[in-house]
């Protein structure tokens, strides 16, 4: 087994199944933390971040969380079918026209959105200076399985009408 798995393949439920017990066996009963990680064949660094979420939290910290981020739009079967049907179909399709299949995604930012912090004395409303300057900028960038990236941006600047 290889030791330089960190878990990312493994499901949420399943890492905190194998978190818990590990970190049991450590802190309950004194097994020393390399032989303990690599008998789970985790690379060793693993153990150490699953040690310190434990200081931090206790045996909570090591629970599944949530996923951050948007919820996926498709259940559990649909994308059971679309791994094992649709996307096979598509690979297929690729190779026939000798193309490359890329995973996209897309921002957008503005000079003008509060997205950052600042400070003030205290009893006084902190206020972000700006230079009045605006702009925003798109980016694409989309990635192979093969790891190929491409990325495109595009600016404007000043008020959009």
């Amino acid at each position: 087994m290889s030791q330089n798995r960190d878990g990312r393949a493994l499901s949420h439920s399943t890492l905190a199944e194998i978190r818990q017990p590990a970190v049991e066996r450590i802190v309950r009963d004194g097994d020393s933390p390399e032989l303990v990680i690599k008998a789970l064949g985790f690379h060793r660094s693993v153990i150490y971040e699953w040690l310190g979420r434990f200081r931090k939290g206790g045996m909570a910290a090591l629970e599944a969380q949530p996923v951050p981020g948007r919820p996926s739009k498709l259940g559990p079967k649909e994308m059971q079918r679309w791994r094992e049907e649709e996307y096979p179909a598509i690979q297929k399709l690729a190779k026939q026209e000798d193309a490359v299949i890329y995973f996209g995604d897309e921002a957008g930012i503005r000079s003008d959105h509060p997205s950052g912090t600042t400070w003030a004395p205290q009893g006084m409303t902190p206020v972000a200076r700006t230079t009045g300057s605006r702009f925003g900028m798109n980016l694409i960038s989309a990635f192979s399985a093969k790891g190929l990236r491409t990325v495109a941006r595009t600016m404007s600047y000043g008020e959009r009408r």
